[in-house]
């Protein structure tokens, strides 16, 4: 001990200084070290809930917002290219078409993607306008007229009428003129820049030829059915034979009653004949089952769905 301050005692200012130096470089090191290994050694915070359910709303609507604009090009693309032919003015009713179309692709795609906006569609419209769209154009395709020509040959007229379809109403309001049908013709014209009078004698030319369409589809759907039914009469193994000749044999029938029991009708469909779920009139089920099963092969096919 007493050598050693002795030692001390010899040294200069000048090493006792690059010491000090020395010392706060050793321990400048030894912080730095133990931040680093403090940082690399921190876990890193995990998302809130909140920001993890942000962000999985944000990739669902990208998601939608990808697969309506893929949707919504193939609309297009499909009714200019098959229906090209009913989309073409004839000259004084003439067989030779002009060459050029009414609308493109892109205006078409434009026109819609603005109209779908600005009236706030669901994707639900979205779906009866096609179908809708579609079925007018099979029927103009299969029919000797062209029922086109009525509209000006522009399919935006009859994709705008089709989605005023969508909205609901019944066949009383569209008769007596109500306040409902008359705000939904307004807002149609608005977004359109279509006059109401233009709107509705559109509605008059596309809705008829599609419920005409309807009833017939629904006729024969009907006499299938009272085949099928007439068929199974004459079976000795049928439950409602067999229930008929039991009746007919013991059970005794009060005529002045109403209650004739709940058999089964073949032939009609209280939601068919609601008054009120008259927009349904235009097309049938089977026509959006198919319209659906075709979206789904399309989005399989051109999309890696998880």
């Amino acid at each position: 001990m007493l050598e050693l301050r002795k030692s001390v005692d010899h040294l200069t200012q000048e090493e006792v200084s690059m010491i000090q130096r020395e010392m706060q470089k050793n321990t400048s090191h030894s912080l730095n070290v133990n931040m680093n290994v403090n940082i690399n050694t921190r876990k890193s915070p995990e998302p809130s809930p909140a920001v993890h359910d942000i962000k999985k709303r944000y990739r669902y609507k990208q998601e939608m917002e990808t697969l309506s604009n893929f949707m919504l090009r193939n609309f297009c693309a499909a009714v200019l290219i098959k229906h090209s032919k009913l989309l073409v003015p004839t000259d004084d009713g003439e067989s030779q078409a002009q060459q050029q179309h009414v609308i493109t692709l892109a205006e078409l795609l434009k026109f819609l993607r603005t109209l779908l906006a600005r009236v706030r569609a669901t994707r639900q419209q979205f779906n009866k306008m096609c179908v809708m769209s579609i079925k007018f154009l099979g029927i103009c395709s299969k029919s000797q007229e062209n029922y086109m020509r009525f509209l000006k040959y522009d399919v935006r007229k009859l994709v705008v009428t089709c989605l005023l379809f969508t909205f609901p109403h019944n066949s009383i309001s569209l008769e007596q003129n109500s306040p409902t049908w008359d705000q939904q013709l307004l807002l149609l014209s608005r977004a359109t820049g279509l006059p109401k009078e233009q709107l509705r004698h559109c509605c008059e030319i596309v809705g008829p030829i599609l419920k005409s369409q309807y009833l017939k589809t629904q006729r024969a759907v009907f006499r299938h059915a009272h085949a099928q039914a007439q068929a199974h009469s004459f079976d000795p193994n049928d439950r409602t034979q067999n229930r008929r000749n039991k009746m007919k044999s013991g059970d005794s029938v009060d005529i002045r009653s109403t209650n004739f029991g709940t058999f089964t009708n073949y032939y009609t469909n209280t939601e068919d004949l609601d008054p009120d779920n008259d927009q349904e009139l235009y097309c049938l089920p089977s026509d959006y089952e198919s319209f659906n099963e075709m979206g789904r092969k399309l989005v399989n096919k051109n999309f890696l769905v998880k």
